[in-house]
């Protein structure tokens, strides 16, 4: 996974997102790295595993076009995060947070499904593995993103000058 986020962190500021192919095989690596994770951790029976696995592709097809969405929002902040005017930055923060906001309402969705159908000790472990997974791979993109660079543009409402 370290790989995954490394090349999207390395790509983004290159344009080599605009390639179709190197995303579909970087995300393909991602989603079989996440899935052995998850089998490795989960510890599931046979028939745990006829319930869980059903559930758990459906959550990662409901997170597919998040992740696109997400990946476009990177390129987009690459492209323009050294000479960012307020309006872009107002405009770049309000769809991340609502990006995040649907990344935790897609992940509750889904927990409520599998708790329909598992017992309550999995779907808590693998809502614990999910939410480390996702923490490492904002951690390892917050490490090779850089921050924006303020311009000398006036003061926004609120802000001190």
């Amino acid at each position: 996974m370290k790989k995954f986020l490394a090349t999207l962190a390395l790509a983004l500021p290159f344009g080599l997102l605009a390639q179709n192919d190197l995303v579909e095989l970087v995300r393909s690596d991602v989603r079989t790295e996440m899935r052995a994770i998850v089998t490795l951790n989960m510890g599931l029976t046979e028939a745990e595993s006829e319930k869980f696995w059903p559930l758990y592709d459906a959550y990662e097809q409901d997170r597919k076009g998040l992740w696109d969405r997400k990946i476009a929002l990177l390129k987009e902040y690459a492209e323009v995060y050294e000479g960012m005017t307020n309006e872009q930055a107002q405009d770049l923060l309000g769809r991340v947070m609502k990006l995040d906001t649907e990344f935790d309402a897609t992940r509750t969705k889904h927990i409520k499904l599998m708790e329909k159908a598992l017992p309550a000790t999995l779907v808590g472990r693998f809502y614990q593995i999910d939410t480390r997974l996702a923490k490492l791979m904002d951690l390892q993109l917050s490490e090779e993103i850089p921050l924006a660079i303020p311009t000398e543009e006036a003061p926004q409402k609120g802000m001190k000058e």
